[in-house]
């Protein structure tokens, strides 16, 4: 949270989002838990499928959630209590508006720093995919969409293995991502559209922590 006081996080095996308050070490459910499902309202009679990322908007307000088991990304609003779902809701990889939009165990969520944009490590297609806040509409951002690899280069021409990690740097101009079963962090630049592999002991310069991660 903005506080620094709340850690909200998945509770995949359970089925729903929790949160730890750091002044008092109890812990929480904020959404889910009854059963499993994909079912929108209010959060603590919404459901879940194994939901593992989550990321905090700029403003504290919501909360962004890698529905892994549904193929969905969802949002939680905390001022009014309710649960809805951004894009995707089923198997597959497709762009698209909310509702054409699919994904493959969506794994990890990060949020860019001005809140417009989502960054998604798109585990069981092998890519990263952008999703615009306002409109729900997701695009392929990185990765040679569902072909498994491992390559640096041009944006569309990188390879990834089963991305789960990701973040968003606080300049804004990089997306960090654990790619997973390549087992080496991979970072995105924006604006040149290219991925490398960075050396573990040599982070990019005057980067600091990002926001969101995943798993």
């Amino acid at each position: 949270s903005l506080d620094q006081n709340l850690v909200y996080f998945g509770d995949p095996a359970k089925h729903r989002i929790q949160v730890y308050d750091v002044r008092t070490g109890s812990v929480s459910v904020v959404a889910g838990g009854a059963s499993r499902g994909l079912l929108d309202g209010p959060l603590l009679q919404a459901r879940f499928s194994w939901p593992y990322g989550v990321a905090i908007a700029p403003q504290g307000d919501k909360l962004y959630v890698a529905d892994s088991g549904n193929d969905a990304i969802r949002v939680l609003t905390l001022s009014t209590g309710l649960v809805s779902t951004l894009a995707g809701g089923g198997a597959g990889l497709l762009d698209g508006s909310p509702s054409e939009a699919r994904f493959a165990w969506p794994y990890g969520v990060a949020v860019a720093q001005d809140g417009k944009e989502l960054f998604v490590a798109d585990s069981g297609n092998h890519c990263v995919r952008r999703v615009d806040v306002a409109s729900g509409i997701t695009t392929t951002l990185a990765g040679a969409r569902g072909m498994p690899g491992y390559l640096d280069g041009d944006f569309l021409a990188s390879r990834f293995y089963s991305p789960r990690g990701i973040a968003a740097s606080p300049s804004g101009r990089h997306i960090f991502v654990a790619d997973y079963a390549n087992q080496r962090l991979r970072a995105l630049t924006l604006d040149s559209k290219t991925v490398v592999t960075l050396p573990l002991s040599s982070p990019l310069k005057g980067e600091g922590s990002g926001r969101g991660m995943g798993g």
